[in-house]
């Protein structure tokens, strides 16, 4: 509603005793506490403040009038509180009528003179002011019976620049994305079509749609920010009667989707349209506008931006870094994440060296700059990310996950959905398949450092053993990796978690009997790893003990995890030499084997896939048990193995190197399921792929240079 509608209803009030109650409400939340008077042997006074004095009264003194001959009647009121004794050091009066500045001056002057009273009025452009006052708002429809005032729906592109600068979405020169500015225009103009803007929070979907507005090679634009609920009389805004194009902002989260674009259809002429959306939800904007007379959709895929763009934005104003070393480095750390690179290059202008920006404040500015600009800067909000990056991604899907996250934080699906769904929209959470992650990594595990395991003299957000109570029954690994990733065993306020951690992993040791148990404890420590180095060496000496309990082929395969755990526990100096005799008792046990082993033949039980698992093959698992374990990660073809773009010459020469070393005696040419070695028979080759005893293999299969 308008300040004029409001003056309106302010100068047609007649209702004397509302009027009161009102200006007493108003009053009191301004920090005046007037004790209302009223009636007959008010003497004038309709409020006073302050001690009461046998001579004089209270020093503060109201009245209120809805006279419309303002100077008069406060003239009146004055003469007769001091007919009847009262002495008050102050009066404020309030009146519904406009009172011009230099009126009110030559009354103060005349009262105080006359009176020796300090007189303040309020007039209608301070009732006003406070009727449009987010807490008075309530006080439009109960006193003017007006509706509470409502923000634009529809912003000009000066309004949504302020908003957004408001938010700091603006601050980071615009760079790099001049074909993607050309292909929008394109479709738009050329081909006549609604254009979907699909790519993860972050990307600079909506800044890429201001640019093109600010362009000004386009026809003029509104924007729909979402969180505003539309209703059809804010079409209105839209003013009908030219061309306009609408961006439509988070298109996919809005609820009224389909009640907005059935208002635009009505506009004449028809708008052209702009949605941003998150990837894998185009088709909740295309499903809205079938059916519509409005352009039909075309989406259009927004990549991250390049790293040429990057060193341009970052070499040049606000930044100007100068460094090419440091420019690099800053592109490297923060994953081709804008923000991160922009809250990097601010803190390297200032003066910080490249070792300072890997510390956490780089991160936890960038993670309050995109909760603060999406308005979700809030304690839940933080705890539901330091869940999230304690257990590296959440699957809403799964029962599993949603009970846990349940049991530590007490929400339901739908409030974690639509959190997630936030945090994603504003670029700190990636959605893939149903399953949320926070990117970049670097990221993440300053998350679980930040909540779980502060610096001295913080306090946690939230308890790490009951988070760990909570998910360990079935995401044990995922926990142990991204303690490990964010090596919080350089953290002092980690050691309880590790107690807690070492307890179960050695139960879980202590309780294993089989091979396939034992390789289960040396993956959970292989996903430690660097966060608990001390752990990795306690369990790998007490498999070692074990180890000759188990046939050939078993010892072998929990050799190599054992070993993969040591790798990946990234040790220091003072725990090299535990490493060291650890790897040494391996090599005695599967090296100080005579004839041929099940585990260098190839066995029944193994996946006739799988490369030999000799000595030189301890670092790399098997493939059957790496393709169950680590799904994500895919399989590479290994040093020494004859595959796509390995040359005959390198091969030749690391096989004459490792038989001088004696770590590769040649097994005999006719033994049965035995793949053969280049250089077996100097006058014969073997290709990619071929086996020498049978022929051509299928492509999968693949044959072993050593």
């Amino acid at each position: 509603m308008s300040y004029d509608a409001t003056r309106r209803r302010l100068d047609g009030l007649t209702d004397h005793v509302g009027f009161e109650r009102l200006v007493m409400i108003l009053l009191t939340r301004t920090g005046i506490n007037a004790r209302p008077l009223g009636g007959p042997g008010d003497r004038n006074r309709d409020a006073v403040a302050g001690l009461y004095r046998a001579a004089g009264g209270e020093p503060l003194a109201v009245t209120i009038s809805l006279a419309r001959r303002w100077e008069r009647k406060i003239r009146t009121d004055l003469k007769r509180i001091h007919d009847h004794g009262f002495r008050p050091e102050t009066v404020i009066s309030v009146t519904n009528r406009p009172a011009p500045a230099p009126a009110q001056a030559a009354l103060q002057a005349q009262v105080k003179k006359q009176y020796g009273v300090d007189l303040t009025i309020h007039e209608q452009r301070w009732l006003v002011t406070q009727f449009h006052r987010r807490d008075n708002l309530d006080l439009l429809g109960e006193y003017l019976n007006l509706l509470p005032p409502q923000p634009r729906f529809f912003l000009d592109l000066s309004e949504f620049e302020k908003l957004l600068e408001e938010r700091g979405l603006l601050t980071a020169p615009f760079a790099g994305r001049r074909e993607e500015l050309d292909e929008v225009e394109r479709l738009l103009t050329d081909q006549g079509r609604a254009v979907i803007i699909e790519a993860p929070g972050g990307f600079g979907k909506t800044r890429l749609a201001v640019e093109l507005a600010r362009s000004g090679r386009s026809i003029p634009w509104f924007f729909v920010d979402y969180g505003l609920a539309f209703q059809t009389n804010y079409l209105a805004e839209a003013e009908a009667g030219y061309p306009v194009t609408v961006l439509i902002d988070d298109a996919h989260r809005r609820t009224d989707l389909d009640q907005l674009l059935r208002a635009l259809e009505r506009r004449d002429p028809k708008p052209r349209l702009v949605c941003t959306v998150r990837p894998g939800h185009a088709a909740v904007v295309e499903t809205a506008l079938h059916g519509l007379a409005l352009p039909q959709p075309e989406r259009f895929r927004l990549d991250w931006l390049g790293r040429s763009a990057l060193n341009t934005i970052l070499s040049g104003p606000p930044f100007r870094i100068e460094h090419e070393g440091m420019r690099g480095w800053i592109i490297a750390v923060s994953k081709s994440n804008v923000g991160v690179a922009l809250i990097a290059g601010e803190l390297a202008a200032a003066g910080h060296y490249p070792s300072d920006l890997s510390q956490a404040k780089l991160f936890a500015h960038h993670v309050n700059a995109r909760l603060h600009g999406a308005g979700a800067d809030s304690r839940q909000t933080r705890e539901l990310l330091a869940v999230l990056a304690a257990v590296g991604s959440l699957n809403l899907d799964d029962a599993n996950d949603v009970a846990a996250v349940i049991e530590v934080l007490g929400r339901d699906r739908p409030q974690l959905r639509r959190e997630l769904d936030e945090l994603a929209d504003a670029g700190v959470v990636e959605e893939a398949a149903h399953s949320y992650t926070i990117k970049p990594d670097i990221v993440r595990e300053h998350l679980l450092r930040a909540s779980f395991f502060p610096e001295a003299g913080e306090r946690p957000l939230l308890p790490y053993q009951d988070l760990y109570a909570a998910f360990a029954p079935r995401r044990l690994y995922t926990l142990l990796e991204a303690l490990g990733q964010a090596r919080v065993d350089t953290t002092p306020a980690a050691a309880d978690a590790l107690v807690t951690v070492r307890r179960e992993l050695v139960a879980l040791l202590a309780q294993a009997t089989t091979a396939a148990e034992l390789e289960d404890v040396m993956l959970a420590a292989q996903a430690l790893g660097a966060g608990g180095g001390a752990i990795v060496c306690e369990l790998a000496e007490t498999t070692l003990g074990r180890l000759d309990g188990l046939n050939d082929v078993a010892a072998d395969q929990v050799a190599v995890r054992l070993v993969e755990a040591l790798a990946a526990a990234k040790l220091g100096h003072n725990q090299l030499p535990r490493a060291w005799r650890a790897l040494l008792r391996v090599a005695t046990i599967i090296c100080g084997r005579t004839g041929n082993a099940p585990c260098v033949r190839g066995s029944p039980g193994r996946d006739p896939r799988d490369p030999p698992l000799g000595p030189g093959r301890l670092l790399r698992p098997p493939r059957s048990l790496r393709a169950g374990l680590h799904p994500a990660r895919r399989l590479r073809a290994e040093p020494g193995v004859v595959g796509q773009g390995a040359g005959p010459t390198g091969r030749r020469a690391r096989r004459r190197r490792h038989r001088r070393r004696g770590l590769h005696p040649r097994a005999p040419s006719g033994a049965p399921g035995c793949r053969g070695q280049v250089g077996d028979h100097p006058g014969r080759r073997v290709r990619a792929g071929q086996r020498r005893d049978q022929g051509p293999t299928p492509p999968r299969r693949r044959a072993v240079s050593r």
